[in-house]
């Protein structure tokens, strides 16, 4: 066994873990929207230091029913270069624990084994260490990732749109005051 540092969370009451190198930050409640066609996993995206970053529900990746309290914390990690919060319902802290491979556990689903990292033990319970690199399949990530290209793409078509017309309001303004108008 080997002892790691890591960030202890709760979903419906069980715990989980992530290592602490996976998690760059916790958020509490932040505001997030909506997109249309987000994929189910998807919760919104928002905006932090100028970076579109896409919340996704690791209890819809559980097949878990969404808590009806609109209290939560985000576990923000970088994967291929793309920031994602990770909703959970609360982080308790950063802990050492005591960890083990998972050859032979039992897996949550049948997708997985992909994202379950090790077991633990922690305060002698049992604790599944999630890999977050891994909790959204290469299909999940490449739509999240389209999504986001879609709309960083509109909201620079946005920018560039109202730029082009302040800059035509001035040049008439500038017409008319040459005008004498």
């Amino acid at each position: 066994m080997a002892v790691y540092n890591h960030v202890l969370f709760h979903i419906d009451g069980e715990v989980y873990a992530v290592d602490v190198a996976n998690a760059g930050s916790i958020e509490k409640n932040m505001t997030y929207n909506t997109l249309p066609g987000m994929p189910f996993f998807m919760k919104g995206v928002f905006e932090l230091r100028n970076e579109l970053i896409p919340v996704i529900s690791i209890r819809e990746i559980f097949n878990r029913k969404e808590k009806s309290d609109t209290n939560y914390e985000m576990i923000l990690s970088t994967i291929a270069g793309q920031t994602i919060a990770y909703l959970v319902d609360h982080v308790d802290s950063i802990v050492p624990m005591d960890v083990f491979e998972t050859e032979g556990i039992p897996l949550l689903h049948q997708n997985s084994k992909a994202y379950i990292k090790r077991v633990g033990n922690y305060q002698n319970s049992i604790v599944v260490v999630l890999d977050l690199t891994k909790m959204l399949d290469k299909e999940q990530f490449a739509s999240v990732s389209m999504l986001l290209n879609e709309k960083k793409k509109k909201d620079q078509d946005a920018l560039l749109a109202a730029q082009l017309a302040e800059q035509k309001r001035k040049d008439e303004e500038k017409r008319k005051a040459e005008a004498g108008e």
